[in-house]
């Protein structure tokens, strides 16, 4: 969880407190390394991780935070955290710091991408907001700079997650996902039936998304 203020944010300094919930944090950390994070010699290298979900409200966005967090805590490099859910940002309050310029401004041209990262609390983490909203979502994940960013952002850390919107809530994403070295599926077990699990897989694959692995959360206990 994250404890702070609500106080206006001036400047990109965070105001809150990263309090590493011990249980999920442990689970992230197996994740990471289940994932051959950081990879050896031999490994395919995995710079950019895109977490996403069948529907809304599945804790994609809270997995995202923890997963950088548990990465930022190996002292690999510098992690970063974007927040790519443009209808529904999570990370500016998560954190505690200024919602622009972010993703939007850096994929549309407007913004360094260096630039637009902010520190958090958190040694080695740093995050990319999702930015000033302009019009539909689609103009940003359709526009010519998107690949360019993704590029950057592998250049610039040790690994780069990626907090995305639901699969079949925005279509348009899926330019991103193909984009992506890997992507993580989070699944509400309580809410999501198997079947349609598998139908938001098919369209990643579809779409040329490199599905890594699926994370089942809220599990009835056995």
């Amino acid at each position: 969880m994250i404890t702070g203020t609500s106080e206006k944010i001036g400047t990109k300094k965070p105001l809150a407190t990263w309090s590493p919930a011990g249980t999920l944090d442990d689970y992230c950390q197996q994740v990471l390394g289940q994932l051959g994070w950081p990879g050896r010699e031999n490994q395919r290298a995995l710079r950019t991780l895109g977490i996403t979900s069948c529907r809304s409200g599945e804790g994609v966005s809270t997995l995202a935070a923890h997963m950088a967090a548990a990465a930022a805590a190996r002292q690999e490099g510098k992690v970063v955290l974007v927040d790519a859910n443009l209808t529904a940002p999570a990370a500016m309050k998560i954190f505690g710091i200024q919602g622009a310029p972010g993703f939007v401004e850096c994929v549309n041209g407007g913004e360094n991408v260096a630039d637009a990262l902010q520190a958090t609390t958190m040694e080695n983490l740093h995050v990319l907001t999702a930015g000033k909203i302009q019009g539909s979502p689609a103009r940003t994940f359709d526009a010519d700079g998107l690949a360019e960013v993704v590029s950057e952002l592998a250049d610039l850390s040790a690994l780069t997650i990626f907090d995305l919107p639901p699969v079949r809530q925005a279509s348009c994403v899926h330019r991103l996902t193909a984009a992506l070295d890997g992507i993580l599926l989070v699944v509400e077990a309580r809410a999501v039936t198997w079947d349609a699990a598998a139908k938001v897989k098919d369209i990643l694959a579809h779409a040329g998304a490199h599905i890594v692995g699926v994370v089942l959360n809220n599990r009835r206990p056995s």
